[in-house]
């Protein structure tokens, strides 16, 4: 549609994140990392289920609400966004495109997917994705929790398989 919202997903490390720092002034980008739960929200098990690491409740109202807002035209739109360094919420002001990217792991999750007009898939095999993390300051952290985390939820929401697009990722 002219006016949509677009899922990109992949691996960490997958590139994402380069690619809309390249896209930003032709599209509208929200990462899902401004969805991560607060501590109070953390609870063993919310985070022991798939994918409950994010604030899924929020995204879905974030999504309705933006959907009307390109439905009406809306130049700017705001919504709840959580700054993890503070444990709190703030209101994130963005300038509306007509195309939207939702942005990172877990951006077209079973919750909200029928909220997803499309979903491209930023694909990268394990051994350059363990390459790339290796030049991270988390590394440990990315390979002993996040990655086994987003594994699992790739597997049962068959992520991949739903994708529209499917992009193999070439960035070094």
């Amino acid at each position: 549609p002219s006016k949509s919202i677009i899922s990109l997903e992949g691996r960490c490390a997958s590139g994402k994140s380069t690619i809309t720092s390249k896209l930003k002034h032709k599209y509208t980008i929200i990462p899902i990392d401004d969805f991560f739960l607060p501590i109070n929200l953390k609870t063993k098990d919310r985070l022991n289920e798939i994918g409950g690491n994010i604030n899924y409740e929020l995204v879905k109202k974030m999504l309705v609400e933006l959907k009307q807002a390109l439905k009406r035209n809306l130049e700017v739109f705001s919504y709840s966004a959580f700054d993890c360094s503070k444990q709190e919420y703030y209101t994130k002001e963005i300038i509306l495109k007509d195309k939207v990217i939702l942005e990172g792991v877990y951006s077209a999750s079973i919750y909200f997917r029928e909220l997803i007009d499309k979903i491209a898939y930023l694909y990268v095999d394990k051994e350059t994705q363990l390459k790339r993390i290796n030049d991270r300051s988390l590394k440990d952290r990315f390979i002993n929790e996040w990655i086994p985390k987003e594994e699992a939820y790739f597997d049962k929401f068959d992520t991949l398989k739903s994708a529209d697009k499917v992009i193999t990722s070439r960035i070094n």
